[in-house]
């Protein structure tokens, strides 16, 4: 009989949600689970002072213990495990700080930096020590995105029956494989603010696969050329005046393994079904289960 793993989901923000994984008979002795992301973000003309200018979050990480789905105990958070991370490029070495619960640790210390690879290490009493490796992506700059026409639509689904407008999409690839991520969203005009209110995005394009509202392509399509892509992002019902909003880009380069990881895990979410064949979610944690990713964004504002 398959059973489950419990893996903690945390944002920025920490706020956290439980992420169920299933793993097979033989993986039953209980396992650290991680998730972490080293992440850097550019800012694009449009965004005032930080324009130019890159953020480097700090490396997070959520880790608990899994728990099989037999189990009745709750999934158990590891609030006192060691963990530790290595800049391959400068050997620099950084240990994680429990943040007071939840399972939460940050690198105090290091400063995420694109290119550069960093290696993950933990362990906890009476469990495998974990190791997990990625590298942070080039910023992906060499991005365009061109305003094209509108549509007021009469009113229904995404980019059909609502208004909305189209955009060419321009990209210029670096060369390193990996997904580009798309997300759309809106903003007052004069505005040079960081929008968090995110829009309807889609694209008739086969080379695109939508998830939870974004889009994301293999640059497997594109390696080290440029491509244009045709998108459509679609007004929200409670603008009152279409086309006011000022639409922004972010766009995410983010490794393979963590494209696996989200679609594995979608996938996953659409699969709980009794008569449906399990759905093993993508983990690059040797020794243990979850993610560890490097991602980098650009906000675009055209």
């Amino acid at each position: 009989m398959k059973k489950y793993i419990y893996i903690y989901f945390i944002t920025l923000a920490f706020i956290s949600c439980e992420r169920i994984i299933p793993f097979s008979p033989e993986d039953t002795d209980p396992k650290m689970t991680v998730y972490s992301l080293a992440s850097a973000t550019g800012y694009g003309v449009g965004f005032g002072v930080m324009t130019n200018i890159v953020d480097a979050d700090p490396i997070d990480a959520v880790v608990s213990r899994s728990v099989g789905i037999l189990d009745n105990s709750n999934p158990i958070f590891l609030d006192a495990a060691t963990l530790w991370v290595v800049d391959n490029n400068t050997s620099e070495v950084d240990t994680l700080v429990s943040l007071g619960g939840g399972g939460r640790y940050r690198a105090p210390n290091m400063k995420v930096i694109t290119g550069h690879t960093y290696n993950l290490f933990g362990k906890e009493t009476g469990l495998d020590e974990i190791f997990a490796t990625s590298t942070v992506p080039n910023l992906p700059m060499d991005i365009t995105v061109i305003p094209g026409d509108t549509s007021l639509g009469s009113g229904g689904g995404p980019g059909g029956d609502k208004p909305s407008i189209s955009f060419d999409l321009e990209i210029d690839d670096d060369g390193e494989p990996g997904y580009y991520m798309i997300e759309a969203y809106q903003r007052p005009v004069d505005s040079i603010s960081v929008p968090k209110d995110m829009m309807e995005i889609e694209s008739d394009d086969p080379s695109f696969v939508r998830i939870k509202n974004r889009l994301y392509v293999s640059n497997n399509l594109f390696l080290g050329e440029k491509r244009t892509f045709d998108i459509r992002v679609s007004e929200r019902r409670d603008n009152p005046v279409p086309f006011s909003m000022q639409k922004v880009f972010k766009i995410v380069k983010m490794d393979n393994g963590y494209y696996n990881y989200l679609s594995s895990f979608d996938l996953y979410q659409d699969s709980r079904n009794p008569f449906t064949q399990p759905v093993t979610v993508y983990s690059n944690i040797t020794n243990g289960l979850g993610v560890f990713s490097g991602t980098s964004a650009m906000w675009i504002a055209p």
